[in-house]
């Protein structure tokens, strides 16, 4: 059985002032930590916990974006989110090549030093991808970081701590309209969807709500991607109380607080 775990997940079309709003929150930004990639992205990061992040994407100019993605072959999702895979990725590929082929799944190698050597095969991530959305709106991909000679095992993002106690990444929440998606995660992560919820092996989890509404306790979502929230431990949900950034909620019985974004990003919720 391969091992899957969140690694990060990425919301396009925010601008570098929506995500300093996460300072207000307690978060410990890095807006001087900026990578581009192509078409104009820029890319700036939350660390949380060991390895995991949430990556922020904005969008230099749409026109050249949309152009990029469509010469290299991508869709232009709004949101995605990346599952890690220790190791073996090449022969996960082989074994669902043939079930997944309608999705045109790909297996891709990319150089950590892509910007100055992509053509030598030197130490770097392995993705899985679909040419084709396994389900609308949502961009869902396998990674695996290759240890570096020099630099030793290669590391997502570095750990920070913040200031409001957030420890890890608990999981994901997508909206499943057509009922289709979950059997599709069933399938390819090899994992039984147990009442709306897909434990992985590293403990987080995605949550599959499958109402005819995009409603989530309390609150009820209008937006453009099936993408609803990342859901964020805390150890001082205190810290948000009264805090106007963040409106109060509740996740599955429990106290929570949304950091709601666009329409077509996903939220953040942070609970106990």
């Amino acid at each position: 059985m391969f091992e899957f775990g969140y690694d990060h997940a990425f919301s396009r079309w925010i601008s570098c002032e929506q995500y300093e709003r996460f300072k207000k929150l307690g978060f410990s930004t890095q807006s001087e930590h900026v990578v581009e990639h192509e078409g104009g992205q820029l890319c700036r990061f939350l660390a949380i916990g060991d390895k995991k992040y949430l990556e922020f994407v904005e969008i230099k100019n749409d026109d050249v974006f949309l152009k990029t993605q469509k010469e290299i072959g991508q869709q232009p999702y709004p949101t995605g989110v990346s599952f890690r895979v220790n190791k073996n990725l090449k022969n996960f590929f082989t074994k669902k090549e043939a079930s997944f082929k309608k999705y045109d799944i790909q297996y891709v190698h990319k150089n950590y030093d892509w910007k100055n050597n992509s053509t030598a095969s030197l130490p770097g991530w392995n993705f899985i991808f679909f040419r084709k959305p396994l389900y609308p709106g949502i961009e869902i991909w396998f990674t695996e970081y290759e240890t570096d000679p020099v630099l030793g095992e290669r590391k997502s993002r570095l750990s920070l701590k913040h200031d409001n106690e957030c420890t890890h990444v608990l999981g994901i929440v997508l909206w499943d309209r057509s009922q289709k998606l979950g059997p599709i995660l069933e399938e390819l992560l090899e994992r039984k969807n147990h009442h709306g919820e897909i434990t992985l092996h590293d403990q987080s989890k995605i949550w599959i709500t499958d109402t005819a509404r995009a409603t989530l306790g309390d609150v009820s979502y209008k937006k453009e991607s099936p993408f609803l929230a990342v859901v964020l431990k805390t150890e001082n949900l205190e810290y948000f109380k009264n805090n106007t950034e963040c409106t109060l909620m509740e996740f599955f019985g429990k106290q929570a607080y949304r950091i709601e974004q666009h329409s077509k990003a996903y939220d953040v919720i942070v609970t106990a």
